[in-house]
């Protein structure tokens, strides 16, 4: 058997031992976000902009009280 062969062979026996393994994780962790529950999530700079705008409207807010009293 060759040096190619006998890692194969390793890497074949790792991966037959690490399979029940990884069975075993995703059968414990079935609530981590799939790739369609992360494509509905806004993005960072969606929320930033809301942010600003939220801020922005409390700081007019302010200067219209100002501007009352």
């Amino acid at each position: 058997m060759g040096v190619v062969e006998r890692d194969l062979h390793e890497v074949r026996a790792t991966l037959s031992r690490l399979e029940p393994i990884i069975i075993r994780i995703d059968a414990q962790i079935p609530h981590l976000a799939t790739k369609a529950d992360l494509a509905g999530k806004p993005s960072h700079a969606y929320l930033w902009g809301v942010l600003a705008v939220l801020v922005a409207a409390y700081g007019c807010g302010l200067a219209a009280l100002a501007v009352i009293r």
